[in-house]
Order: structure tokens, then sequence, then C-alpha cells
């Protein structure tokens, strides 16, 4: 054993960590054998403590649940990141597949990979968000003007390019709640491609964030001259051409809502002595400003309304809870036969509460099968991530109300973390699919009752705190997937 750090935080900050290593004279007898000497000049410094901005539970959460839409659409691979907008601080990162940092030999060395720094995508739609903020802040749009979708299909230098739907006249925030590449690209234009490209590099693309990890990668944009060809940057407008790490669009993303400040991500919280002193802390390292915070605040609300029911990412909401996010869904490139594959990623972006972020969590899949789209894939892992992130943070649902009412998902079975290391899985599935027993939720916690219910496709109404003290239906009751049960919760 080498005793150095080989990966993340350890192999980053492996000198404080470490400590001084203890050198000690020694002699050896006629035979070779060494003679220690009783006393040994200096003591052994111990090395210092980093304490992470990684909330253990929040990255329980990620992981379980990226690893969970994963496998539920036989994808590649998935990302999940949860920041702090406001300070740039790194709750989660998770990816999967992942591996056991007890036995990294027994796993393939791409399991061992940190996704969200070394890989690199094309955002597709959510790039669209960054357009937008741009031609907001410069003033090259209006919220009211309107813009003609070309009933969608339009020719660009000899490509064509497509909406997934015929629209005609839509608004800005049209644009981005139905997702129209064809008006991303007219905003585009009016813009001018320059501006564009300096709103672009300005939310970091094509940079290192800056994260304390090593293995980070800058992603790729053209160079100025090359995006200025009306292809490159109609392809652009929509996150095409352009490739980042999940970091840089969570990043970004987190300019976009918190203010419109860049802000450096860090995954460190403080470094203590052995002693317990605090020797650094970290503050929020802000990069420069982006957009003016009116344009941040008016493109909350549009995002807002990109997970309304008629928008792209209506299966993000969190009924109680203001949300607001960006669908994405971008083509890969075939790497042998060069242009692009049939095969995609699917992600979603998005933050609450709405009017003061707190949170922005990010949600990547690679090659989803069958459902390929961001809002259908992406969009319902990061509605689980945050439902048990607000119950987690003691977020109440907004109105003033103690109820909150989430959204479930069909399934039949469902894991219980229980207090302590025993993991009971139970089925409460039967012949009849399309009906479940309803369990005993007596004395489990709220998120408990949500991973139960919510892999049973019953709806549910939660009150109060502590454990559950009650429910209705009854437990044993057969009832029929959708419905809404009611939980009351009790301090112990």
């Amino acid at each position: 054993m080498d005793l150095k750090g080989l990966e993340g935080v350890e192999r980053a900050f492996d000198e404080f960590l470490a400590g001084e290593e203890e050198r000690i004279t020694c002699i050896r007898d006629a035979r070779g054998r060494l003679i220690v000497p009783e006393g040994i000049e200096k003591e052994r410094t111990e090395g210092k403590t980093i304490q992470l901005t990684i909330d253990g539970t929040v990255q329980f959460i990620c992981e379980r649940e990226i690893e969970r839409g994963v496998r539920e659409f036989g994808a590649k691979s998935g990302i999940a990141i949860v920041m702090d907008p406001r300070t740039g601080e790194v709750l989660a990162m998770a990816v999967y597949p992942s591996y056991d940092p007890n036995s990294p030999s027994r796993y393939p060395a791409s399991w061992r990979r940190n996704r969200a720094i070394t890989d690199i995508y094309e955002p597709g739609s959510t790039f669209k968000v960054f357009l937008v903020a741009g031609a907001l802040d410069s003033g090259k749009v209006r919220l009211s003007d309107k813009i003609f979708c070309e009933n969608g299909v339009i020719t660009v230098q000899g490509r064509r390019i497509h909406d997934t739907h015929e629209n005609e006249w839509l608004t800005i925030p049209e644009v981005l709640k139905v997702s129209s590449n064809i008006g991303a690209y007219k905003i585009a234009e009016r813009m001018t491609p320059r501006l564009f490209y300096s709103y672009v590099k300005s939310f970091g693309f094509g940079r290192r964030t800056g994260i304390e990890l090593k293995g980070e990668v800058p992603g790729l944009i053209p160079d100025e001259e090359e995006f200025l060809k009306p292809i490159r940057y109609a392809t652009a407008s929509f996150g095409q051409g352009v490739a980042a790490t999940a970091l840089q669009v969570t990043s970004a993303f987190c300019a976009a809502v918190n203010g419109g400040i860049l802000v450096k991500p860090t995954v460190i919280k403080e470094v203590r002595s052995p002693e317990g002193e605090i020797l650094y802390r970290t503050r929020p390292r802000y990069r420069g400003r982006v957009i003016s915070s009116s344009t941040s605040r008016v493109l909350r609300e549009i995002l807002a309304g990109v997970v309304s029911e008629e928008g792209t990412g209506s299966l993000a909401r969190i009924n109680g809870y203001s949300i607001g996010g960006k669908t994405g869904t971008s083509q890969k490139v075939d790497p042998v036969k060069g242009g692009y594959s049939d095969k995609r990623i699917a992600s979603f972006i998005g933050f609450f509460p709405v009017d003061e972020p707190r949170f922005v969590v990010s949600v990547v899949v690679d090659e989803p099968e069958e459902e390929v789209y961001g809002g259908k894939v992406a969009a319902p892992i990061f509605r689980r991530i945050v439902s048990k992130l607000a119950i987690y943070e003691g977020l109440p649902p907004e109105g003033g109300g103690q109820q909150v009412a989430l959204r479930s998902d069909e399934g039949k079975e469902a894991e219980i973390g229980g207090r302590g290391p025993k993991l009971v899985r139970v089925s409460f599935g039967g012949p009849d699919e399309s009906s479940v027993v309803m369990p005993d939720l007596k004395g489990l916690t709220m998120v408990e009752v949500v991973d139960l219910l919510d892999s049973l496709g019953l709806e549910y109404e939660l009150k109060g705190s502590g454990l559950a003290a009650g429910q209705f239906p009854a437990p044993g009751k057969r009832v029929k997937r959708g419905r809404t049960c009611r939980v009351y919760f009790r301090e112990e």
C-alpha cells in the first residue's frame, strides 16, 4: 500500500491529508538486524482534516435515484449533481455506474472516473437557457416579441432544422416552454453571432470551472471565427456543436438563476489542523457578473413555465413547490463513422424555490432506451431527488400550509432504508397490476414513506412531521394505482 490518494479529494489534497513522514535513523548489527533507538528525533505530524461540502444524505439520495433511473431506462450511465447556486457548494455529485473505493481493481477503469467532470456531451436544449438569458440581457429581444417558427422546419445553409412539433408564432417564453429549435435559431440571429459567442464564454463554457478535483476537462466550443458561420451559431443556439461537462452546465445554470453571478464550484468547506484549528474556510469565489439580476429574475419565471402542465418539463413538477427548469435531448456523435448516431443523451436541470433558489439539481442520462427525451427520462429522476431533498431540508410547501402532495411513478418493489443497517425489500403488487395492497406505514420517516408509496405508483399527501402515525386507506386494503393516500406524522 503506497498510502497516497489515488482519486477524488484524496488525490487532490494528498499533501494535506498525509501529514509528514516520521523518519528514524537506525543501525544494523552484524547479522543485518535493525537496531531501533529508544527515542525518535521528532514527533510524527498527523495530516489535516478536510470537511467537504458534500452532504452524505443528499449524496445518498442522488446515488440511489440516478442508479434507479439508469436501470429503469436501460441506459449506459448517469450523472446527478446538486449545487447551492448562491455559494457554489456542491452538495452531491453522483455517477452511475460507480465502484467500491475499497476494492477499485475489481471494477472497469471507466467506472472509476468522475463523469461529472471528465465526460463531455452536447447539452442540447438546456443550452437554450443561456441563449435566451443573453438575448434578454442585451435587449435584443423582449418577452412580448413573437418568433415565427416556420411550422416546424427551416433550412440553413442546406441543412434542415426541425422542431418536434409544428409551431407558428411563439413568444420568447413559449420558445423555451415548448423547446423550439427554430425559435432558438431566430433568437440567435437577433443577437448577432459575435454577441451570442461572448455570452457563451461569459457563462464559463470552453474553460474549466476550477473545482478542486483532478481530471476536469474544459469542454469544447468553436473558436470565434468558426462560430460566426451561420450553420455553427444556428446549431449552437439549441446546444449542438458545443460540448460541456455536467458540472459546467450546472455551474452556468446557477449563474442564470442566482441573480446573474458565475460562482466557482467547490467541494471543500474547510481545512482543520490535527488540533482542530480552522486553517482555511472556503468563501464563495465570484468569477464575474454574466447577466443582470433583473434578467435572472425574468428568466426564473420563464423556466417555471417550462415545468407547467403544457411545458416539456411537466414531469418534474411537485405540487406545493415552485420549480423551474429546462429539458434537454441531444444526439451523440458516432466516433467511428463521424456525424450523429441514433443514440441520445437525456437531461434535465432545474432549481427551487423559484423566487430565491437554494438548490440547482442536474440530471444527465447517457443512451437511454425506448424513451429518449429529457422530459420523459431525466425530469422524473429530478422530481424524485427534489421531493426527498425538500423533506430532508425541512422545506415546507409554499402557501403556508403543512400539506404537500407529491407525484409518483409506477413500480412493484420498494427498498426501505430503516434506522440502522437493515435493508428490507417488500413487494405489494398483485396479479392485478392496476392495483396494489396498501402497506402499513406506521413508524416510518417521511423519506421512507415517500420511497415506498412512490414505488407503488400511489400519489400521496403528507401532513405533520416526525414518524408516520396514521394513514388512509388502512393497511392491507387494495387500492388503485394513482390514488392519493393521506399520511399523518407525529413527533416521537
